[in-house]
């Protein structure tokens, strides 16, 4: 509660002292005061229920604010997901490319389009939660989960350059491979002639600066659902339990994640 709040709540009580003193004496000494004794009871009644709306106001206030908090959590919860399903994704499909068995294939070779898209309207709503600017803290945790939805906006942008550069490239080699080698695979060097270096240097280019998000964006997730979780806990004594960012199912966990080829691990 604010402390604007409590002190209207202190004068409201003052105020029903004053009325219960007052009605005491006119009580005792009821002389020419009928008239004063009404008004007075009217504004004494209308400070009372002043002050107990403010409390209600309060309380509904409180509950819509950990609500909003609730929610920024849920959303912290469902990006980390789909950074998750993309990460997966993206090492899988390297993992069972043909060229990933081959030793020296260039990095261009392992990209190949994705069925997996993010979800653009999983942002944070930050006028719900500007509540916590009203404190050092929670301004710190405010700053943060912007910095957070960057990450994942900008996770997804790249990964969108990435799935459309991998179609013009399928598309490209399909063609090439067809037309010119009559279905016959050309080495790497030979694809990547005909190929070009326009496309091959934006996949490559495309592809590396995903590569350099899924490695590092883990920790960032968890440390800022962390924090919003705590500064939760500080203001509305709620301890949030259960759909934590730490608990990654085994598939996804990056222990069980298939190795990057040599080339691409080098890059972070």
């Amino acid at each position: 509660m604010s402390k604007e709040n409590w002190t209207y709540i202190l004068w409201s009580w003052i105020a029903l002292w004053i009325f219960v003193t007052f009605n005491y004496f006119v009580l005792h000494f009821p002389f020419s005061f009928v008239s004063t004794k009404d008004i007075f009871n009217t504004a004494v009644g209308g400070l009372i229920a002043f002050g107990f709306n403010l409390v209600l106001h309060d309380r509904k206030e409180t509950k819509e604010n950990l609500a909003a908090g609730l929610a920024a959590l849920f959303t912290i919860r469902s990006q980390f997901d789909d950074y998750l399903n993309c990460r997966l994704g993206i090492y899988n499909s390297i993992a069972t490319t043909k060229s990933a068995q081959i030793p020296g294939a260039p990095d261009w070779s392992f990209v190949k389009p994705l069925g997996f898209n993010f979800n653009p309207s999983n942002v944070f709503d930050f006028k719900s939660i500007d509540f916590l600017l009203t404190s050092p803290s929670g301004k710190d945790v405010y700053q943060h989960l912007q910095l957070l939805e960057r990450t994942y906006l900008d996770l997804m942008a790249r990964y969108n350059d990435l799935n459309g550069s991998a179609i013009e490239l399928q598309k490209t080699m399909s063609g090439i491979i067809q037309i010119k080698f009559n279905y016959q695979h050309p080495s790497f060097q030979t694809m990547e002639y005909e190929i070009g270096p326009e496309l091959i240097g934006r996949v490559i280019s495309q592809q590396h600066s995903v590569i350099v998000r899924l490695v590092r964006d883990e920790a960032r997730y968890s440390k800022i659902f962390g924090m919003l979780q705590n500064e939760l806990l500080t203001r509305f004594g709620v301890e949030v339990i259960g759909n934590n960012v730490h608990e990654i199912p085994v598939a996804y966990r990056k222990s069980n994640l298939p190795k990057l080829p040599q080339s691409l691990a080098s890059i972070v």
